[in-house]
């Protein structure tokens, strides 16, 4: 494990990462016919972002940093927030 990193190689993808999951969360919401302010966005992306840099940082395969990603992030919008994801898919309209 290298520790010798500087800052930029640890703020760059924070930065990125927030607007990344800001985006994520209201696309994500929106898909699922549920109105969330820019707020709670905000909110989600500020603690999804070092999760996301942790979780990209791990060896493993690509499809798992994804699948750990969505489940920690499911974790913090139900811990935080109390919503319940399994309500939600009641409010997916067919096409």
């Amino acid at each position: 494990m290298n520790l010798d990193i500087g800052i930029s190689e640890i703020l760059i993808p924070l930065f990125i990462g927030l607007f990344e999951i800001f985006a994520m969360t209201q696309v994500g919401f929106k898909l699922i016919n549920v109105d969330i302010s820019k707020k709670r966005a905000v909110i989600i992306a500020l603690i999804g972002a070092p999760i996301l840099v942790l979780v990209r940082s791990l060896d493993i395969f690509h499809a798992l940093h994804s699948l750990i990603f969505v489940i920690a992030i499911t974790l913090i919008t139900y811990l935080i927030f109390n919503f319940k994801p399994y309500v939600s898919f009641d409010r997916v309209k067919p096409l």
